[in-house]
């Protein structure tokens, strides 16, 4: 199910071009689009640094969001992830950074999608069941769909076994985000 969500993932709509989606043809009865494209440019700001026990790496990415089949640009970004363990606390953090601009000729780009676009995280199956997800508010969030929920935070965490052993992973929204706090799509299943 849903094979076009791969862990980590930015998922939105550039000029009403998919860029999540992978679908091509017929679908529920209608005919998909080709899905647009993130042309990777080249990886620049490769670095180490920290001490021993608290390492963390970074690089930057410049991408190409490009309309399919013809390579139209339609957005750049400006990609940076950090990633890295804090040291006694066993805990693994990724900084996702992107800095999004129009490409030379367009005069604007319009982002958009479903309830659902933006950075987002999919888990690995084991997760799927007997999950908690929590935020600062315990806002439960407003039921959009089935058990698709809705709730502005600052924050947002999942805790559940992955492969037997209990994990929890957090998402923290920067105060200097548009729309500063984010609004949290969740799924129990």
């Amino acid at each position: 199910d849903h094979l076009h969500h791969h862990a980590l993932m930015f998922a939105c709509a550039v000029n009403n071009v998919d860029f999540w989606g992978e679908a091509v043809g017929p679908v529920d009865g209608h005919f998909e689009p080709l899905p647009g494209k993130q042309q990777h440019l080249k990886f620049g700001d490769v670095a180490v640094s920290g001490p021993e026990g608290h390492r963390r790496v970074r690089f930057a990415d410049s991408i190409r969001w490009v309309s399919q089949p013809k390579n139209d640009p339609l957005l750049m970004e400006h990609r940076t992830i950090t990633a890295g363990r804090i040291g006694q606390l066993q805990v693994t953090f990724v900084m996702w950074e992107s800095f999004l601009e129009v490409p030379e000729g367009k005069e604007s780009a319009v982002l958009g999608g479903s309830h659902y676009h933006g950075l987002g995280m999919r888990f690995i199956r084991s997760m799927d069941a007997d999950g908690e997800f929590r935020n600062p508010d315990n806002d439960p969030g407003v039921i959009f769909r089935g058990e698709e929920r809705l709730s502005r935070s600052r924050w947002c965490a999942y805790t559940a076994k992955a492969d037997g052993k209990l994990v929890t992973v957090a998402m923290f929204d920067h105060p200097d985000n548009p729309r500063h706090p984010a609004t949290w799509f969740t799924m129990a299943k």
